[in-house]
C-alpha cells in the first residue's frame, strides 16, 4: 500500500500543460470592509493564472 503523502504528492504533480490548475478563495480586510480574492495557479508552470478581487463572494463563484 502507498503512503498517504506519496499519493498526494503524485496527484500534485502535473505531467504535462493541459489544465491542470489549483485555487484558493480567502477574504483581505480593507479600510471600508473586506473584499474577497481568488487566486489561479497553473499548477505546472506555478503561476497565477487569475485573481478576480470582488466585494461579494456571489460574484466569484459564477
Amino acid at each position: 500500500m502507498t503512503s498517504r503523502s506519496s499519493r498526494i504528492g503524485r496527484a500534485n504533480s502535473p505531467e504535462s500543460r493541459t489544465g491542470f490548475w489549483v485555487a484558493d478563495l480567502t477574504y483581505v480586510a480593507i479600510a471600508s470592509g473586506f473584499v474577497y480574492v481568488a487566486l489561479i495557479m497553473d499548477a505546472w508552470s506555478h503561476r497565477i493564472v487569475g485573481c478576480p478581487i470582488c466585494r461579494r463572494i456571489g460574484v466569484l463563484t459564477r
